[in-house]
């Protein structure tokens, strides 16, 4: 407070002191008039305080000590103007913050789960709706386990709050638009230090798990294949070996078999070598761009190549190609999975 503020107090003593040497009754009148004086004046500052301050609470930070004021209140003015245009600056540079965070976690394909240290839902964004299939609104004070009702996911949970140790579990989800999907969710507590609680992470890996699924049937389904042709080839060489080979009426046909069935070793082999080259590309990002291409030009150049296999089996090959769409794949593999069909068409028929 400056000289100026004092001035009123100092009069005050001053018409107290003269009430005691001039006549109590004149001069405490006059004290006592003076002091209401001041109460009010100074009531009036502290009022326009508390009104600038109660503003500040409800969130108005344009709120400034606008109006002129006693002199206590014009010292201070500058002070609490700009501790108001302060703070209105961070809650501005909070708030873009907390909006682009927003905007990343509603655009995210995974789904994300913050809960407080009860197990209490903080925020939920629309993957994690999509993916586990909670799509009821969010009451004032939901829990995790109200949106997923998986054990093992609630039991993750309560361990990650509780032991504060990082866990992931798989969620087969059953029912629903989901029916089928194959989820993992990566669970980790939250410091202590910055509130505690847990995140709870959904991939949806139905995808990968399907890939994983028919690489390993097509293993286990290659790998009969390699038995039976590679069977033949062995009986075939014993049978020559004990004395067919010298027999001119059957070494042929022995030979002619052994060769079918290396042709057929050949085929599984470059099968297993596309397949390892695709999953390759896939790792790496490499895999070409699917364009559109012309069933009737994969088809003419399939048809160019099966003209051996049409003499082996003795086939005959009738076309009637109707005018198609053009489909978004890669042409050789179209190609590929045409001369599949007639080749197989041809061995069982």
């Amino acid at each position: 407070m400056t000289l100026d503020g004092f001035w009123p107090l100092l009069l005050v003593l001053a018409m107290a002191a003269l009430a005691g040497r001039a006549g109590m009754g004149w001069g405490l009148g006059v004290a006592l008039v003076a002091a209401l004086w001041l109460f009010r004046r100074e009531g009036r500052q502290v009022a326009r305080l508390r009104l600038f301050i109660q503003r500040l609470q409800a969130g108005d930070l344009n709120a400034r000590v606008s109006e002129p004021g006693g002199p206590t209140l014009e010292a201070l003015r500058p002070a609490l103007d700009t501790l108001a245009q302060t703070l209105n600056e961070r809650f501005t540079a909070a708030e873009e913050t907390r909006s682009r965070l927003e905007t990343a976690l509603n655009g995210m394909r995974e789904g994300v789960v913050l809960c407080d240290p009860e197990g209490a839902v903080l925020l939920m964004n629309p993957a994690f709706r999509r993916l586990s299939g909670f799509d009821a609104p969010l009451q004032r004070r939901s829990f995790l386990w109200e949106a997923v009702r998986d054990p093992e996911l609630n039991a993750a949970v309560e361990v990650a709050l509780r032991q504060a140790r990082p866990t992931t579990v798989d969620l087969p989800l059953a029912g629903g638009s989901m029916e089928g999907r194959a989820l993992v969710a990566p669970i980790d507590p939250l410091p202590a230090g910055h509130g505690g609680g847990a995140v709870v992470l959904l991939f949806d890996r139905t995808q990968e798990r399907r890939g994983e699924r028919l690489r390993s049937e097509f293993v286990a389904n290659v790998s009969h294949e390699l038995r039976t042709p590679l069977s033949a080839i062995k009986a075939v060489l014993e049978t020559l070996k004990d004395g067919a080979l010298h027999d001119p009426e059957v070494n042929k046909t022995f030979l002619d078999k052994a060769l079918h069935h290396s042709e057929r070793l050949e085929e599984l082999l470059t099968d297993l070598l596309t397949l390892s080259q695709i999953e390759e590309q896939r790792r790496r990002g490499q895999l070409p761009p699917a364009v559109p291409c012309q069933v009737a030009d994969a088809w003419n150049e399939a048809e160019s190549l099966l003209e051996p296999a049409l003499k082996r089996h003795q086939g005959q090959l009738t076309v009637e190609l109707e005018v198609l769409p053009a489909v978004r794949m890669d042409k050789g593999a179209l190609r590929q999975i045409l001369l599949n069909y007639v080749e197989n068409a041809l061995k069982h028929s």
